[in-house]
């Protein structure tokens, strides 16, 4: 079958390929590197009983890729990387009537070179906020024109024509901004919302006076724009649904703990490269002198209500306190809303600044300052957390 993922072209000896040759070889190549990511990053659900229904491909991002960062203004970076786009309905032939020019992959590359800034709109009126959402689509054209020779079967003379000569992807300057309820029409778009009372958006957990995404399109960041412009990374949601071979994410972070008052200083270090696309947070529950329990979280884009193993331990500079396994319990996945991003703030919360709306996984790491047998010193302490996850 022509085209087929996996297949070759074979040019035999001594035989004059033609131009459709090599574009069928050239398309032959592409759809098998994408089937192939296709079937790695297929998502596996924990539940067996989803497998079949539910088995599908879903468009997704690679680590830090397309991920949306707040510059503290207007101005907003989208990190350069690779998202796949699942589209069934956009494969097709011949393009720009281009003999064997196929695209028969569902399955279709959203790529930054460099990171891109998009400017958002001017910032509502005071009392007033709006959400805007970013989309993604397959942006999929001819381009980059060449003079060629070209066969003129009427002389026999090859005649210099400006041709198109390549198949593109990328969505660098790719880029606009509409107004709701219009659709976007860029690979990479900004889609604005109306202006609603301040304080309509969390009040509603995230949801009130987002636009719809648009058709064709992914979203990959909801953002609140305040009175003043100044957007921080509190304000951006990551919409992203995160690929990893076989739908399961490892991630880990390295916890310091310095004892305080009221609270002890903790600080995360992400491991690199496990936790690329991954966020953390923690903040203490309860008290040096009562165990001083601490709550970690887990922000990964939009995986669903992800399932989750985890595991941590001590790193300690005496016997006492080293390589101790410290228990887990109420492991959870859910939204942040106005209690928890309060609570994050309140609590000392380290590192990432969730937003409303924002998935995440969270567990408790319990009795973390217990005075250890052999430690007499209210000394730091460390820990190093890994999990997996994968959506469910």
């Amino acid at each position: 079958m022509a085209d087929a993922a996996f297949d070759r072209v074979v040019i035999n000896t001594r035989e004059r390929p033609i131009s459709t040759d090599i574009n069928q070889l050239l398309s032959q190549d592409a759809r098998t590197v994408r089937e192939i990511l296709r079937s790695l990053f297929l998502p596996h659900p924990s539940n067996p009983q989803l497998v079949g229904s539910s088995f599908q491909p879903v468009s997704g991002f690679l680590g830090d890729g397309l991920f949306v960062t707040a510059n503290g203004s207007l101005a907003l970076t989208v990190n350069a990387g690779l998202g796949m786009l699942y589209d069934a309905g956009s494969t097709t032939t011949g393009i720009g009537s281009i003999g064997k020019v196929d695209d028969l992959a569902p399955y279709f590359p959203a790529y930054l070179s460099v990171n891109e800034t998009l400017n958002l709109p001017a910032a509502p009126p005071g009392g007033q906020e709006r959400v805007d959402i970013i989309e993604v689509k397959l942006d999929r054209r001819l381009q980059d024109s060449s003079t060629r020779g070209v066969l003129n079967t009427v002389t026999g003379v090859f005649d210099p024509t400006l041709l198109n000569k390549i198949l593109a992807y990328s969505l660098d300057g790719r880029t606009g901004q509409v107004n709701a309820p219009s659709n976007s029409t860029t690979g990479l778009s900004i889609k604005s919302g109306i202006n609603q009372a301040a304080g309509t958006y969390a009040a509603s957990n995230g949801v009130t006076g987002t636009p719809t995404t648009s058709p064709g399109y992914t979203k990959i960041a909801t953002i609140l724009v305040p009175t003043g412009g100044v957007v921080t990374q509190g304000e951006v949601r990551d919409e992203r649904f995160m690929l990893a071979p076989n739908g399961v994410h490892s991630w880990g972070f390295e916890l310091l703990q310095v004892p305080g008052a009221p609270n002890d200083t903790l600080t995360i270090t992400n491991f690199p490269p496990a936790s690329a696309g991954f966020r953390f947070a923690a903040h203490q529950t309860t008290s040096p002198s009562n165990g001083g329990t601490l709550r970690c979280y887990v922000f990964g884009g939009r995986n669903g209500s992800f399932g989750a193993a985890v595991t941590a331990q001590t790193k300690g500079s005496t016997i006492a306190l080293a390589n101790r396994l410290v228990r887990q319990t109420n492991v959870a996945a859910g939204l942040v809303n106005s209690t928890i991003k309060a609570s994050l703030v309140a609590g000392g919360s380290t590192n990432f600044a969730a937003a409303i709306g924002q998935e995440f996984l969270t567990w408790d790491m319990d009795a973390t300052r217990l005075i250890d047998v052999g430690d007499s010193s209210d000394t730091n302490r460390i820990f190093h957390v890994m999990g997996m996850c994968s959506p469910r």
